[in-house]
């Protein structure tokens, strides 16, 4: 399939129109403008931008209720969520040297949540090794 390829970098693509929109990046061309200043070369781009200028939140965390202006900014606020859950599951993988007790194994540590808070805009997990 035929590729259009960029005159001033190695990059190529497969549509004319890709081409085009990377060229502006070379040229410097940023014809969206939002009335705070902020200059972008895709229509799409300044759209997402004004939506700091409001105080819509339309985008809510299903597990503590937090809300967000921008899908991205929720999709890497839930990362914190799923790490807490990974770290509350994880267990250290000992591989024991010589003979262990099997009473031993209950004294191994454990990943336990001790303290969960929100403060503002940022929320706050305590977590400590229990055996």
């Amino acid at each position: 399939k035929k590729r259009f390829g960029c005159t001033d970098c190695e990059l190529s693509f497969e549509y004319m129109s890709h081409l085009k929109r990377h060229k502006m990046t070379h040229r410097g061309e940023r014809p969206f403008g939002c009335k705070c200043g902020a200059r972008f070369n895709r229509r799409y781009s300044l759209q997402r931008h004004e939506i700091i200028h409001t105080e819509e939140r339309s985008f809510s965390c299903s597990t503590c209720g937090r809300t967000f202006r921008q899908k991205d900014a929720l999709k890497g606020h839930e990362k914190i969520h799923t790490k807490l859950l990974d770290a509350q599951s994880y267990r250290p993988r000992l591989e024991p040297l010589g003979r262990v007790e099997p009473m031993r194994l209950s004294l191994l540590p454990s990943l336990q949540l001790v303290e969960e808070s929100q403060d503002g805009r940022n929320h706050v997990f305590k977590l400590a090794w229990t055996t």
